[in-house]
C-alpha cells in the first residue's frame, strides 16, 4: 500500500469508449463555436465593407456614429465570444475531471492511496503506484456490463 498513486487522465479518455465520447462531445462543441466564430467573422468583414464603401455618401458625423457603433458592437461581439470559449472550456476541464472520478476514487481506497496525481504532473514514479491501466480496465468493464 502507498498512500499516493498516478494516472494518465489523457490515456484514460483516450483508451476508454466513454472518454472517446466525451472528447468527440468536446470537439464537437469546439468545432460548432469556432463554426460561430467565422460566421460573426464574416458578417462583420462584410458589414465593414459596406460601412467603408457607404463612407463617400455620409456625412462626417453620419459615419462617425455609424463606425462608433459598429465599433461597440464587434467590442460587444468580441466579450461574448471570449465568455462563450471560457464557459465551453470550463464545462470540458470539469467533465475531464469528473469522468472515472468513482473509479479512480474506488482504486484508490483499495490502494490505501490518500492522494491521486495526474502523471504529467509527476517527474519520476515507481510503475506500481501507477493505476491508469486497472482504471481504464474497470471503466471498460464497466460499459461492457451495462450494454449486456
Amino acid at each position: 500500500m502507498t498512500p499516493i498513486v498516478v494516472i494518465d487522465l489523457d490515456r484514460v479518455l483516450n483508451e476508454t469508449e466513454q472518454g472517446a465520447l466525451l472528447l468527440a462531445k468536446q470537439d464537437q462543441e469546439a468545432q460548432e463555436l469556432d463554426a460561430e466564430h467565422l460566421r460573426i467573422r464574416d458578417e462583420l468583414n462584410a458589414e465593414e465593407r459596406e460601412l467603408t464603401e457607404r463612407r463617400a455618401e455620409l456625412s462626417p458625423e453620419e459615419f462617425r456614429d455609424l463606425a462608433d457603433a459598429f465599433d461597440a458592437r464587434v467590442r460587444k461581439l468580441r466579450a461574448e465570444t471570449d465568455e462563450k470559449e471560457r464557459i465551453l472550456s470550463r464545462a470540458a476541464d470539469e467533465a475531464r475531471q469528473r469522468f472515472a472520478l468513482d473509479v479512480i476514487r474506488d482504486i484508490a481506497r483499495a490502494r490505501g492511496a490518500f492522494v491521486v496525481l495526474d502523471q504529467r504532473y509527476v517527474v519520476l514514479f515507481a510503475n506500481s503506484v501507477n493505476i491508469t491501466d486497472e482504471a481504464i480496465r474497470r471503466i471498460n468493464q464497466m460499459a461492457d456490463e451495462a450494454v449486456e
